[in-house]
Parts: C-alpha cells; structure tokens; sequence
C-alpha cells in the first residue's frame, strides 16, 4: 500500500498500522508515509466520534452517524451513517475536524450495508461549509465515480467514469488534490482525473453519503502534501 494517490486495500486482517502525530508502526511488505490515521475503536459502540462534525447538505435533518460493531472492520467497530430517508437531494457528511488542508490526499474504506434508492458513498476535500466544497462519490448501484463540486449547496458533476464496485465487501477510496488538479483512484487502481479552480483555499477533509445509502466507514487516512 502506498500513500501516493493509488492506494491498494488489504484483506480486512492481513495488518494494522498505527499512525499518531506520523509515527508509522512498520507495515510488512509496504512502506507508509502518512500524517494521519483514523479509525474508531476506542469510541464506544453507539457514539459519535469526538474529532467529527455532522452536517447535511441539503434538506436539514442530517444523518443517524454512529459507531457500530462490524466483524469486518479492520478493529471490529466502524462509523455508520444509518438514517434511512430518501430525500434525493439530501447529503449526511461526517467532517473530520482535525485537519486543514488545500494539498491533501484522503483515502477511505467503506461497505454499502444497504440502502432502497441509493447506494454512494465519497470523499470531501477543500470543505468549507456544508454547501461549499468537492467531493469524488462511488456509486454500487448505478456502477460509477463521479467528482463533483458543490457551490451553494448544488452539486455540479465535472467528471465521471464507469466502474464496477465490488459488492458486499469492503472498497478503498482515494481522492487526492494537488493545486487545480484531482485524481480518483478505487481499490489502488486510478479510476479518473481531472482539472478545477473553484476552490484552491485550504479546507477540511471528510465522508458524503446520499439519500438512504447506509455506510459503514472503517479507516480513514489522512496525507497533507507539500
């Protein structure tokens, strides 16, 4: 696994790396070089972790998020969003509150537990505010990754690709910015790129859901460039 953009999940079981303030515990057969890490096993099974925010975008209301017990998961325990409202154009987000950052890459491991009209899961770069910010979404039902910006609350697709996300298992996603310039890579393989300048200040990084797509989140890393 690399922290360069094409990240390569693992089996579920095959390691645990322990990252505080970039300290890497040493990860066989790969070599990381992150900044943060974050996963939610010391956060109790029916609570919200401490370093997050929990916005919507769209029709307030927000999102059910919190941590559950998943066999799965790398530690046994994931963030889940579980609200189960079909508001088309309503987006739980998890904001991760911790970091800062205009040159950023995130990557995320998730599984679509379930959902009746929808199934999208991304990742946010560059957050302002809940109606202002870029996001790279997956799609498990309509087979797709899309990059999106949102401006004022309104999502405006620049770019998308077919894919076909694997089912029932968990899938590693990595949005990564570099000045105007945004690569989407899935399961360490680049699924786009492309080009914007709306927003070029630092902002927070965090997880976008939509509708009733019920997501588990299992670890999230965080890699500030220079």
């Amino acid at each position: 696994m690399r922290s360069t953009g094409n990240f390569t999940p693992r089996p579920r079981r095959s390691f645990v790396a322990c990252i505080i303030l970039g300290a890497v515990t040493p990860v066989p057969h790969a070599v990381l070089a992150l900044d943060t890490s974050v996963t939610f096993a010391a956060v109790a099974v029916g609570e919200r972790p401490a370093d997050f925010e929990f916005p919507t975008t769209g029709p307030r209301g927000g999102g059910k998020w919190q941590v559950v017990a998943d066999e799965n998961a790398r530690e046994g325990k994931a963030l889940a969003q579980l609200a189960l409202d079909k508001i088309e154009h309503r987006f739980p987000l998890a904001i991760y509150s911790q970091i800062q950052a205009a040159d950023v890459e995130i990557t995320v491991w998730f599984a679509a537990a379930g959902a009746a009209s929808s199934r999208s899961t991304g990742v946010i770069v560059r957050f302002a505010d809940a109606d202002n910010y870029y996001v790279a979404a997956v799609d498990g039902l309509e087979n797709n990754v899309r990059f999106y910006r949102v401006v004022e609350g309104v999502h405006e697709q620049l770019k998308g690709a077919d894919i076909k996300l694997p089912s029932g298992e968990y899938n590693g996603l990595t949005l990564r910015a570099t000045q105007h310039d945004f690569k989407i890579s899935l399961n360490g393989k680049l699924a786009l790129t492309t080009t914007d300048t709306t927003f070029s200040g630092p902002g927070k990084v965090g997880l976008w859901t939509r509708a009733d797509s019920v997501t588990h989140f299992d670890w999230i890393v965080v890699r500030t460039l220079p």
